[in-house]
């Protein structure tokens, strides 16, 4: 008994380790203690694997060492709602480890448990070569998360961001899907109220609905916002004027006091 206990105390040990080393980076340390038996699909007290750390902290060569060793490539992080190694560095932007990750065989549309995608956190975090990383490996461009039903054309085109917008957009992203709860339901609303110019005009060049979601068009979110240049981009590109949100004119009443 004593003898087998011991034998689990070294193993144990060895693995614990394995997923400091792993997270710490350090190179020659992990290939040691794989080479000493230790368990490259154990998990922590956090639920994270040596490979999950390893990601998370874009340390490439070592997450390379341990799917050579028989990691599994699609572990989940339990602390952090089944996170998966390629969301870790996806999220971070590491992308010679998405590379990585993608080649050996990630599953680019598993999803976190708010229904997040790699490419959707990717989009967040605003890291475009791992964005198209993951378009290029066939990532699904219109997965939507769980509670608002928001895709990551969304998201990028409320924040501003041009390539992603583009990429997405490139990729088959659909221009006019629609959130189920919460403003603003469309990309092509999202960018007005951002006062994304170039992002408004490529998304209705690419077909956006200019007449809106649920009544509310961008034009109207744009006289909200008194937003002016964007309320003439709307207009030359064919909107027209209705009953305002509040008010009894096309104008509308502004949100903010100054005028754009």
């Amino acid at each position: 008994m004593d003898v087998k206990m011991g034998l689990f105390d070294f193993f144990q040990s060895k693995t614990m380790k394995l997923i400091k080393a792993g997270e710490k980076g350090h190179v020659k340390e992990v290939a040691t203690l794989i080479a000493a038996g230790a368990d490259v699909n154990a998990k922590d007290k956090y639920g994270k694997t040596a490979l999950l750390w390893a990601a998370q902290e874009g340390h490439t060569e070592i997450v390379s060492t341990l799917i050579e060793a028989g990691a599994d490539v699609n572990a989940e992080d339990e602390s952090s709602g089944l996170m998966t190694a390629l969301m870790w560095a996806a999220t971070k932007g590491h992308s010679e480890t998405v590379a990585v990750l993608i080649r050996e065989g990630a599953d680019v549309n598993a999803k976190h448990e708010s229904g997040l995608t790699a490419l959707m956190m990717a989009t967040t975090t605003g890291h475009t070569k791992a964005v198209s990383a993951l378009i290029e490996a066939g990532a699904d461009v219109n997965a939507k998360d769980e509670y608002y039903g928001k895709t990551a054309l969304m998201d990028a085109a409320g924040k501003g961001d041009t390539e992603i917008v583009s990429a997405l957009i490139k990729a088959g992203a659909d221009v006019n899907a629609k959130m189920k709860n919460g403003v603003p339901p469309t990309a092509l609303i999202a960018a007005t109220l951002g006062s994304h110019t170039e992002i408004v005009s490529a998304l209705l060049k690419a077909g956006a609905d200019i007449k809106g979601a649920d009544n509310k068009t961008a034009l109207m979110w744009a006289h909200l916002n008194c937003d002016k240049a964007m309320v003439n981009l709307l207009k030359r590109a064919g909107a027209k004027e209705e009953q305002n949100i509040g008010s009894s004119g096309g104008g509308g009443g502004c949100r903010h006091n100054e005028n754009r």
